[in-house]
């Protein structure tokens, strides 16, 4: 009799011990979950983040053309203002490699060239690609007071004289071009 009640004994605690994993697995399961969840948030603010930072520095960037190029645009160049150091000034959010620009939000380049509005070389055209769907809207409503024209993927969400107009910001694919004249 005492050995049948050893065996009652190790059977009980066998099955406690499987429901001791089943329980340790769940535990992981939901700490694995949280962390996923933490994982996507801190992202999406990341490319929040990234996008009004890139946003500022290329306000500081097309502010710091005007004064020193003062209306003359037709000479701008990646090359040229890498060579002066225009965006070492705005080292935050790019990389610059001799004239070849990548930005930190997706990527993408930033290119600078003379830009119409009105007439040619009137203006600063800054073109940004490969922006990513979470940092496209807030990157384009944080140009729309420096700006005079804004395009995004080909559709103009600020047309010259007018406010920015957010229910046509169409972003799509996470690889997005945002186009920006200044004057």
């Amino acid at each position: 009799m005492k050995v049948q009640g050893n065996l009652k004994v190790l059977r009980a605690n066998a099955k406690q011990k499987g429901n001791f994993l089943t329980e340790y697995g769940l535990a992981l399961l939901v700490a694995v979950i949280a962390l996923v969840g933490l994982f996507v948030a801190y992202n999406a603010n990341s490319g929040n983040t990234q996008a009004n930072s890139l946003a500022t520095d290329v306000i500081r960037l097309s502010g710091s053309i005007k004064q020193s190029y003062a209306n003359n645009y037709g000479t701008i160049t990646n090359a040229g203002l890498s060579t002066g150091n225009f965006f070492k000034e705005i080292s935050g959010s790019v990389r610059d490699n001799a004239g070849v620009v990548t930005t930190n939000l997706g990527g993408g380049l930033l290119t600078v060239t003379p830009g119409t509005v009105n007439s040619a070389n009137d203006s600063i055209q800054l073109v940004v690609t490969q922006i990513p769907d979470n940092g496209c809207r807030p990157f384009v409503t944080n140009l729309a007071k420096t700006a005079t024209v804004i395009d995004v993927n080909g559709s103009v969400v600020k047309a010259v004289g007018a406010v920015i107009d957010p229910s046509k910001i169409v972003c799509a694919n996470d690889n997005n071009t945002v186009t920006m004249l200044v004057q």
